[in-house]
């Protein structure tokens, strides 16, 4: 039982658990005490001294450590139940912050595939209905004047540069076949 001590000592971590050790080892020396009485009464062969120590002294002895180490069980259950209890309500916490940023990462996933989306189609269906105006031989629309820098944006340009020069070619076009027919 001291070598169980011992080891106990070291595991002991809380002021209770340190009491209740404390407790233990006054009884433990009251029993280590007893049985070396109840040895020695045996060595001189006082049988019924020895009988006595032992259902008197010795049993106290035994009867104080377990109780001891009955309290120190409960202790440790009590303190499992708590550990329980606050991993339960850590594990709760985490499942809805993840649940919130779930929730959080969609909408944002959602909003950006809207602003992504608007961005690139609208210029594009810009240059889609100018092309269609130039293929039904409207020159007359306006410029497109998309102003991203991007891709979409040098096409809009090009595209305006492509108009403006079929522009100037009919113009010429229409001035050379006025020229020649005067």
């Amino acid at each position: 039982l001291d070598s169980n001590i011992v080891e106990l000592e070291k595991l002991a971590n809380t002021p209770q658990m340190e009491e209740f050790i404390e407790d233990i080892k006054v009884h433990n020396s009251e029993f280590n005490a007893s049985v070396t009485k109840v040895l020695d009464a045996i060595d001189a062969r006082q049988l019924t001294v020895a009988e006595a120590l032992v259902t008197g002294e010795l049993q106290a002895a035994n009867v104080g450590i377990l109780n001891i180490a009955t309290k120190m069980l409960e202790f440790q259950d009590e303190r499992l139940e708590n550990i329980k209890e606050e991993t339960f309500s850590s594990v709760s916490v985490a499942q809805i912050v993840t649940f919130v940023v779930l929730i959080v990462s969609i909408i944002v996933a959602v909003v950006l595939i809207f602003v992504v989306r608007n961005m690139v189609t609208k210029p594009l269906a810009l240059v889609m209905e100018a092309a269609e105006s130039i293929s039904q031989n409207d020159l007359t629309q306006q410029d497109l004047n998309l102003k991203s820098k991007d891709e979409l944006g040098q096409l809009g340009a090009i595209f305006d540069q492509m108009k403006h020069n079929l522009r100037s070619l009919i113009h010429n076009v229409q001035s050379n076949a006025e020229t020649l027919s005067a």
